[in-house]
């Protein structure tokens, strides 16, 4: 029998696949003609970005590039910078990518640096691709019937349901200018972006997200090949479309892709400019709060039904996160006396979060890199990793809660401590949101037999003695009869019956 039928759309975040794989980065460098002669590296450093991601027949092809910046001393001990930007492409086999979106991140694994000659260097890396293929999963369930003889049993419970989620990528250009005080530009030695989110407002279908780029450039002046620094911030003021509600809650994390800077000159013919160009991901999770109505229970009053019934997943918002973590840390930086700490700079952030005993736990490790001048005049590069942990308490205690999180580095200072040792001051943003994961066995899809009627009492009443805490609805189950009508025979109002209870059963 055909019957008409209502369902209802439940969909959440999942992981179809996720993985790491590692990518071989190569090349063999001569210098210009216009770059003096190697006489000793101090650093090779490999900075990897993720330009594209696409999603073609079953597979993931990602683009990106890799700049490669040599710094090195001359014959005159000065330092000079040379830098070479390297395209690379990995293609993944995956069995299934229909509406996914992949999230990517690159990281460098290690580099190794050959000076062949003078003028000739040899470049082998390796970066590490984590990617992640997440997805909408939908699960329908039945939420009406609008057949008279099927009775529904239905129980409420409150959801938090994906709406929408995407990555949107936007480029953020701008020029600046150097101070008054400060040397032209010789050579850019390190250009680094973070983007930090502030708001988002959802409004007739939009996210507008607001928030703050952080732009530090650190170059070689040109007269006297010193190191200096030029740090700006700029707003972020984005509008995407997404599929959203008034009363919509979001999850959004930015981050920088790439990061394009070079010289310009300014009216007087000076390179006393920079041109800025940075991609910012924008990842876009949109949720409803919805009070759910499931389908526990149903029968038919006349014929035999055979019912779907499946465990669906739920999840509900617990917490939101959105703090400021200052990392503090005392580290020795070499043997020899420090006169001056010429640049420093944060690299990698590797973390991994859990949440257990009503706290979301942090625990990482945040790269540092610093350019050091000793007492005798000498540079030299230092790398060094700072341990930090991070605690939140949280409202949920539930032991299947799960969280999404995202940290970068916003702002950081030193100070140099004794003869060998400087202290750090890191602030790490930390943007996540918990939620709790239940389930639920609901009913799912329902086939009404009419070749298959119940069998019929001619009786018109039964007389039925119930027991303290039995149920009116499995009583009309049992009987092939309503609720409505029992508690209209019996003048009660609830399903529960707190003691044993003389029934009037009408037979439909």
């Amino acid at each position: 029998m055909e019957i008409s039928k209502k369902m209802y759309s439940v969909c959440a975040k999942d992981i179809r696949c996720e993985d790491t794989v590692e990518h071989t980065v190569e090349s063999d460098i001569t210098l210009p003609e216009y770059f003096p002669d190697i006489v000793s590296v101090l650093k090779a450093t490999l900075k990897p970005n993720v330009t594209q991601t696409k999603l073609l027949s079953g597979k993931l092809a990602i683009e990106g590039t890799a700049l490669i910046s040599i710094i090195y001393l001359c014959e005159e001990k000065k330092m000079h910078c040379f830098e070479q930007r390297l395209p690379f492409t990995k293609t993944i086999e995956l069995s299934k990518t229909e509406n996914c979106y992949p999230v990517c991140e690159v990281q460098t694994q290690f580099v190794n640096c050959r000076v062949s000659s003078q003028r000739k260097l040899s470049i082998h890396s390796s970066v590490s691709i984590k990617y992640k293929l997440y997805y909408g999963k939908t699960r329908n369930i039945l939420s009406e019937c609008d057949e008279k003889t099927v009775q529904l049993r239905k129980s409420e419970s409150q959801a938090t349901v994906l709406r929408d989620c995407q990555i949107k990528s936007f480029v953020i250009n701008e020029t600046l200018e150097l101070g008054t005080a400060q040397d032209s530009i010789g050579q850019i030695i390190r250009s680094d972006a973070v983007a930090i989110l502030d708001s988002v407002k959802m409004v007739s279908g939009k996210a507008l997200i607001k928030g703050e780029l952080k732009v530090k450039v650190t170059y070689l002046t040109e007269k006297e090949c010193s190191v200096e620094k030029s740090e700006s911030s700029m707003p972020i003021s984005q509008i995407v479309e997404v599929d959203t509600a008034d009363d919509s809650i979001e999850y959004v994390t930015l981050s920088v892709s790439s990061v394009d800077v070079f010289a310009k000159t300014d009216s007087s013919g000076a390179l006393r400019m920079f041109d800025l160009s940075v991609s910012v991901n924008a990842e876009l999770n949109i949720y409803d709060e919805k009070t759910v109505e499931c389908i526990s229970d149903i029968y038919s009053t006349q014929y035999e039904l055979t019912q779907k019934k499946e465990i669906v997943p739920f999840i509900k918002l617990s917490d939101r996160i959105n703090d400021t973590y200052l990392l503090r840390a005392s580290t020795d930086i070499q043997d020899k006396k420090i006169k001056a700490v010429l640049d420093i700079n944060g690299r990698n952030i590797n973390y991994s979060a859990e949440l257990r005993d009503n706290t979301f736990f942090v625990n990482g490790t945040l790269g540092i890199s610093a350019v050091i001048l000793d007492e005798n005049d000498e540079i030299s590069c230092v790398d060094k990793e700072l341990e930090f942990e991070y605690r939140c308490a949280l409202k949920t205690n539930s032991p299947d809660a799960f969280s999404y999180s995202n940290i970068v580095l916003s702002s950081m200072n030193y100070t140099i401590n004794n003869e060998s040792r400087i202290d750090i001051r890191a602030e790490l943003f930390i943007n996540a949101v918990v939620f709790e994961n239940y389930q639920k066995e609901v009913i799912t899809d329902i086939e009404l037999d009419e070749n298959n009627k119940k069998t019929k009492t001619n009786a018109s009443l039964t007389i039925y003695f119930s027991d303290p805490g039995e149920s009116i609805w499995n009583i009309a189950k049992r009987y092939n009869t309503t609720v409505k009508a029992i508690l209209e025979e019996n003048k009660l109002t609830e399903d529960i019956l707190k003691e044993r209870t003389k029934l009037l059963i009408p037979c439909k």
